[in-house]
């Protein structure tokens, strides 16, 4: 029986999962197509994709669930055949999982006579534990992107991730990151996009990286190399010389 030190975890760049969640037209997409070679899988009823219109960027439209698990298996197959450099990209991006939490519990619904039932969001928690399974075996950055949903101030609760069911805990309680995005357009200014990797204002926000000195708050732009929000995190993150 063999065991591993992780001071010697340091020395090499971890394969890290990101929740990165806020409103409508912050940035997320965006900042997910700039982590590494990114392959984005989304729900086929969601456009998000047009963002990234005239990009070099692979993507895959998800129709149903069964498609999603078809791709990650397939995705698993090939690292285990033929080794992970033969995959399609170094990092999965997951688009607009709340609609695909939608999805996934209309076809669970669509299969009980009298609609979603305890079984069903059963089947869905299933399911969900099903991707984090096959995603956590591959050699690859993960990010998930998603709504927000807004604090109920009246009964103390927290801004968090717009996701259906069990999901909403166990999707991002995998994650490394779990950041809460935002943009401010002050008076005659260009528009501040901000990632928050601690809790803010009342949203849910933190991260695994206490030791190498991540900050909690970061104004993130559109240079791949210099301000993304991948650029400033394997900055912080990377092995240094």
């Amino acid at each position: 029986m063999q065991f591993q030190n992780a001071k010697d975890d340091a020395a090499v760049m971890p394969w890290i999962k990101v929740f990165l969640y806020g409103n409508t037209g912050v940035g997320k997409t965006l900042q997910a197509s700039m982590f590494p070679e990114p392959v984005i899988l989304y729900p086929a009823v969601e456009g998000s994709i047009v963002t990234l219109r005239g990009k070099d960027v692979l993507y895959r439209a998800i129709a149903k669930p069964s498609e999603m698990i078809e791709t990650l298996r397939y995705l698993n197959d090939v690292q285990a055949r033929q080794g992970a450099d033969k995959l399609p990209g170094s990092t999965l991006v997951l688009e607009s999982m709340s609609h695909y939490c939608d999805m996934v519990a209309s076809d669970e619904g669509s299969k009980r006579p009298r609609g979603m039932d305890q079984a069903g969001w059963g089947a869905v928690k299933t399911h969900f534990q099903l991707i984090t399974g096959l995603l956590a075996n591959l050699q690859m950055h993960v990010v998930y992107t998603s709504l927000a949903a807004e604090p109920a101030m009246e009964e103390a609760r927290a801004g968090c991730p717009l996701l259906a069911g069990a999901s909403k805990t166990l999707v991002p309680a995998t994650c490394d990151i779990i950041a809460y995005m935002e943009v401010s357009t002050p008076m005659g200014k260009a528009p501040v996009h901000t990632v928050h990797l601690a809790p803010w204002r009342n949203f849910m926000a933190r991260h695994r990286f206490r030791t190498l000195g991540l900050p909690d708050t970061m104004t993130v732009g559109t240079d791949p190399t210099t301000n993304s929000l991948w650029a400033q995190l394997c900055g912080q993150l990377a092995p240094k010389k």
